[in-house]
């Protein structure tokens, strides 16, 4: 599997279906009225985390995407996620 692809299935199988679950509880705590400004925050930066990785898909299907910046996207994402795993 190349690159572009790899990259493809990560967003849209894993990515972005665990980003829309954040934003269903972000807004189901904002309806409860729990920790309103917190929340909000939070809710307004996973809305632009999910905004960059659309363009991301967007950019992969419009075949845009090279196989440089898919291995530089993939590997920032594996930092991120030894990051997480360190917390």
């Amino acid at each position: 599997m190349n690159k572009v692809k790899e990259l493809e299935d990560l967003i849209q199988n894993d990515i972005m279906l665990e980003i829309k679950e954040n934003i269903k509880e972000l807004e189901e705590l904002i309806e409860k009225k729990k920790n309103i400004k917190a929340v909000t925050a939070e809710l307004k930066n996973m809305k632009e985390v999910e905004e960059d990785f659309s363009g991301l898909l967007k950019e992969i299907k419009s075949n845009q995407m090279t196989e440089e910046k898919a291995i530089e996207v993939l590997e920032q994402l594996e930092d991120m996620r030894v990051d997480e795993d360190e917390i």
